[in-house]
């Protein structure tokens, strides 16, 4: 995350937050803050944008679970969108694709109602790994 990047964009009803690269250990803790900070603007629906990253390990599903628990707590929608294989599988063995709607595209995410949320129901169409 640099200095430069936006903290979050807001559309309507919904914000959307970008993250970074790569998230580890590192900077597992700057994600967490810059998630929290978009639940309190008030909308009822959140996007985590995992378009960019590439590499996360464990901290970073660790993070969305924990702000899962919070959005919750405030009636807040959270989805992520996930690009990479890699993520996805990041997620998966934190079983966080089974508590989070995942959408392979922020296209995908925006154009969602909220009933497509269903866990069961939600499109994951991924490349190979990358």
């Amino acid at each position: 995350m640099t200095d430069g990047e936006p903290l979050a964009w807001s559309g309507g009803d919904r914000v959307v937050v970008p993250m970074p690269e790569e998230i580890d250990v590192s900077n597992s803790a700057q994600v967490g803050e810059r998630l929290n900070l978009a639940l309190l603007r008030g909308v009822p629906m959140m996007i985590a944008d995992f378009t960019q990253t590439r590499f996360s390990d464990v901290c970073g599903a660790q993070v969305l679970a924990l702000v899962r628990g919070l959005a919750a707590e405030l009636n807040v929608g959270l989805r992520a969108v996930v690009a990479s294989a890699a993520v996805l599988r990041a997620f998966e063995l934190a079983g966080l694709d089974e508590l989070v709607p995942v959408y392979p595209s922020l296209a995908a995410a925006l154009a969602a109602s909220p009933a497509s949320d269903d866990l069961r129901l939600v499109h994951r169409d991924l490349p190979g790994p990358s």
